[in-house]
């Protein structure tokens, strides 16, 4: 990958340099884009409790993007966007380390245009829907996400529709072989239908994935006429605006098959029959420089770890940080909660300061939706606060601070029972952006 590197810069130099050169109607031809995002970040019991041995941890990520889009040609778009992520640290020496092993390309596509209503998108490229509940960018992690792709894409008026596949294979194979990624799916196939109309709108989403257990012992039982386990999920989003309040709801139904094992609990390891749900709310208004909303969702669980269903509902690939608390102690569903589901009560507030500022609240409350083998459902209090200023035109400063407040049960479903009685998390950050 390093070897790119050079010769991507060089490419977009050229590029730039070639502008001035030519007239002024083919200027607006090629369109450069770029982000650098430093991000410090103190951490006393993010992501998990600290025991009360345990000291905390301050470090720096960065990320650091660059991108270049064609559209000379009104039927041919192309896009190249290049990022290094790190934490600083990671390099073994500052002087002799150039491996650029951090650096990757996030996306990489090109877009045909047959006409004004559609649009073919071949390649690696973000795909974000409905506030990135079930697909999402996953932005506030500095890889964020993208898939490589193949995406149809329709719009007609108030109307549009999607359908995408995304295939894996390890290098270029010669014969059909389980994908060996046991954290990402094999196959992805998507299909969506929006109709948008006067203040609000709904859509339709059913999601396909496939995935193995390749890099499990006895990894053929789990699979069927030696095809890998699949998964639907299904389901419908509405928002509309109403009596002066903005509302939304949402609800998906899961299907498919479900492997559990070997663990402790199912030592032998056994195929599920998946039967799970998940449903939101939300309800919003605007009282002057101040946003109010109150939010309710609910992910089904499972405390049934002997029968032939599994009922814990998996949020496939959408961008977590947003919903679940910014502290991150549900990103992981349903490994998060030990596949007993989780429900969240929050009020979110947002308001608008002077010269472009902001400021956001969130305050959540979490349960179990499944108790389990805990004495309480209740998992504890979590508020969120950040800040954002303007600084220049590209650039602003966020600033914020989460403060988890642990039931019991989040102790033990932590495994931290002797852990400090809060759990804290600071960070600030600076986001110079082009888009």
């Amino acid at each position: 990958m390093r070897h790119l590197v050079p010769f991507t810069l060089t490419a977009m130099i050229l590029s730039r340099a070639m502008l001035p050169a030519t007239a002024a109607a083919q200027s607006s031809d090629w369109k450069l884009s770029a982000q650098l995002r430093p991000r410090m970040e103190f951490r006393h019991g993010y992501r998990t409790l600290l025991s009360e041995q345990a000291g905390g941890v301050i470090f720096f990520s960065q990320r650091a993007r660059v991108g270049v889009l064609y559209n000379g040609d009104p039927k041919i778009k192309a896009f190249l966007q290049l990022q290094d992520v790190r934490t600083w640290g990671d390099e073994t020496s500052t002087s002799a380390d150039a491996t650029a092993d951090k650096f990757d390309l996030h996306q990489g596509y090109l877009d045909w245009l047959p006409n004004a209503q559609w649009t073919l998108r071949i390649g690696r490229q973000e795909i974000q829907y409905d506030e990135d509940r079930l697909l999402g960018n996953g932005n506030w992690n500095q890889p964020g996400r993208a898939h490589n792709a193949i995406r149809l894409m329709w719009r007609k008026g108030a109307r549009s529709a999607h359908l995408a596949w995304a295939h894996h294979e390890k290098g270029e194979p010669t014969v059909w072989s389980a994908y060996p990624g046991d954290q990402n799916y094999q196959d992805l196939l998507f299909g969506r239908v929006e109709q948008t109309w006067q203040d609000g709108g709904g859509n339709i989403l059913i999601i396909f994935d496939s995935y193995d257990r390749a890099a499990l012992p006895d990894a053929d039982r789990y699979r069927v006429n030696g095809l890998p386990p699949n998964r639907w999920t299904g389901g419908l989003y509405v928002k509309q605006r109403l009596l002066g309040l903005d509302w939304r709801g949402e609800g998906y139904y899961q299907t498919g098959k479900y492997e559990i094992g070997p663990s402790v609990d199912v030592p032998t390891g056994s195929r599920h029959d998946i039967d799970a749900f998940m449903f939101g709310a939300s309800v919003g208004r605007d009282l002057g420089a101040v946003r109010v909303t109150g939010w309710y969702d609910h992910i089904s669980g499972d405390d049934q770890r002997h029968d032939d269903r599994f009922a814990a509902f998996n949020p496939l690939y959408g961008t977590f940080h947003r919903f679940y608390g910014w502290a991150d102690y549900f990103i992981s569903i349903p490994g998060d909660t030990r596949g007993l589901g989780l429900q969240d009560l929050a009020l979110k507030l947002t308001m608008d300061a002077p010269r472009s500022a902001s400021a956001q609240i969130d305050l959540h409350y979490f349960w179990l939706a499944r108790r389990g083998e805990f004495e309480s459902a209740k998992l504890g209090f979590e508020a969120d606060a950040m800040v954002s200023i303007p600084l220049r035109h590209a650039l602003n400063v966020q600033c914020g601070y989460s403060l988890v407040l642990p039931s019991e049960t989040l102790k033990e479903l932590k495994s931290t029972v002797t852990a400090d009685d809060a759990g804290h998390w600071l960070w600030t950050m600076l986001d110079f952006n082009i888009p």
